[in-house]
């Protein structure tokens, strides 16, 4: 049967913390006379190093998202929290975003549009890391209550970012195996956007950061409103588990379906700190919103797929343990 689904959660259009490595800055020395070995030393340890810091840089060999970190795109001002964005910075930090795909059948072609927002966290050669849910992706309803093998067809994500309707295709996307947790991560061709202009990267903040009462402000796409801002305070820290204290913020910032995968940021007068990833409410009370931390995207440890059909079956084969082929 033909179906369009819309999860609850996800709503309509309109990588741990990556690390920055500085230079240390020494103070000159005088020169010696140095032997040939002594030479031939420092150059095999200042390419080895170079190694080092080119792998930290892009996530090599760490599972992680890799890329450059701390706000960027953001003007220098006196008095700004180190990460923080003001108002116009964050609404530029956050993306709305549309999935979609076609599961074949023997009858008719199962298919749903998924919707939902993100956060731009890190740049990585040439591209953008947008944090956002692995229900907004589509993957976890794909997967749910599959015994049969699944024939996908279709398989394709964009965003749109703040002041731009355009709609551009993400390249890749990213999940961890971690049970529970309803994160991914999206790679975006940076192609001509322009920091500070068009999009600013928002620097992840510590859970620390979050105690009761603290304000907060939450972005996203609700019902396809593109940049809307709802304002609350953390009502609780909970746990998942037993394992997992801590492990999820809940607030009373009203959300929306729409609203999931976008900022959550901890206010501070001007400043906004990225403090956690808005993604899912409890039916039957009121503004009973939770939160992912957003600190996770340096504790997880993330496997890329193509965002196609390709990439999809992949993902359900390896994450979702699924059987999976691409539909001809």
């Amino acid at each position: 049967m033909n179906s369009t689904n819309r999860h609850e959660d996800q709503g309509s259009t309109g990588e741990r913390l990556p690390t920055e490595v500085g230079e240390f800055e020494r103070t000159p020395e005088p020169e010696r006379p140095r032997s040939p070995a002594v030479i031939a030393l420092s150059l095999v340890l200042v390419a080895a190093i170079g190694v080092i810091v080119y792998l930290i840089i892009r996530g090599g060999g760490t599972g992680n998202g890799g890329g450059s970190t701390g706000a960027t795109g953001v003007t220098p001002r006196p008095g700004r929290p180190a990460g923080a964005l003001n108002h116009e910075e964050s609404l530029l930090a956050t993306v709305a975003m549309v999935g979609h795909w076609t599961e074949a059948d023997l009858v008719f072609d199962d298919e749903s549009y998924r919707f939902g927002s993100g956060v731009v966290i890190a740049e990585d050669g040439g591209d953008l890391i947008i944090m956002t849910n692995s229900h907004c992706i589509g993957l976890p309803s794909i997967a749910k209550g599959q015994l049969e093998e699944l024939d996908i067809s279709q398989f394709v994500i964009a965003v749109s970012f703040h002041n731009q309707e355009r709609l551009r295709k993400v390249s890749a996307f990213a999940e961890t195996r971690t049970a529970g947790l309803d994160l991914a991560l999206l790679r975006l061709p940076q192609s001509d956007l322009v920091a500070g202009t068009d999009y600013v990267v928002a620097a992840i903040s510590s859970r620390t950061l979050a105690s009761r009462g603290a304000d907060v402000v939450a972005i996203g796409a609700p019902l396809g409103l593109r940049a809307t801002e709802t304002f609350g305070r953390i009502s609780a820290l909970r746990p998942i588990g037993e394992r997992r204290p801590n492990a999820v913020l809940q607030t009373d910032a009203a959300l929306s379906p729409g609203n999931s995968g976008g900022p959550l940021f901890v206010a501070d007068g001007e400043w906004r700190s990225l403090l956690a990833i808005n993604t899912f409410g409890r039916e039957g009370g009121q503004n009973l919103n939770f939160a992912y931390y957003a600190d996770e995207y340096s504790e997880q440890r993330w496997e890329w797929f193509d965002a196609d059909p390709a990439g999809a079956v992949k993902a359900l084969q390896d994450i979702y343990t699924l059987k999976a082929v691409v539909a001809e």
